[in-house]
């Protein structure tokens, strides 16, 4: 329940947010393989029953609160524009990770900010959580940048060029609302 309850936060920010189901399969093909989107992310396989099967055990996942993934759309549709998860959430270490995350690139670039914000807030405020850990692309400069903007601690860089780093509740919310003030 109080996933439904989190989800209507979007609303104010002009979105709608839910889980993910199997009937988003097509559609989170549809983006993770656009060859414009999917420059700086894990390949995905477009088989569809390969993402139902994987969809499927999210929910299990999902069932026992250790990992989420979220479907955004627009207030005035159903059909997603977005994807984004949480993930490796660790109860003991008050932990979690943010990824795939994956918007359709004829929305503006508020929105996928604002998604990131929404799942952010969700990990520290509803989960209660105190550090979340994410990873970027080197060459994703731009959304390097906008990381950056939230002062997170800097972990390593592996051979493939990922850039992990963690971001302390506590920081976060010392700059979320000035990022906040650029978008609204």
């Amino acid at each position: 329940m109080f996933i439904e309850e989190f989800c209507n936060e979007a609303i104010k920010y002009g979105l709608n947010m839910r889980l993910v189901d199997e009937n988003d399969a097509e559609r989170i093909i549809q983006l993770r393989t656009d060859s414009n989107l999917s420059k700086h992310i894990h390949s995905t396989d477009k088989n569809l029953n390969i993402q139902k099967t994987y969809i499927k055990e999210y929910k299990l996942k999902e069932s026992t609160g250790k990992e989420y993934y979220f479907a955004f759309s627009l207030l005035d549709s159903k059909d997603p524009i977005g994807f984004y998860r949480i993930y490796n959430i660790d109860y003991n270490t008050k932990t979690f990770t943010i990824g795939s995350w994956i918007f359709d690139q004829n929305v503006s670039e508020k929105i996928p900010i604002i998604a990131d914000i929404l799942i952010r807030d969700f990990g520290f405020n509803q989960l209660r959580l105190e550090t979340c850990l994410f990873d970027v692309r080197r060459k994703n400069t731009k959304v390097l940048k906008y990381h950056m903007l939230f002062s997170p601690i800097f972990i390593e860089e592996d051979y493939e060029g990922n850039k992990f780093f963690y971001l302390k509740k506590n920081v976060y919310f010392e700059n979320k609302n000035k990022i906040l003030k650029f978008l609204i």
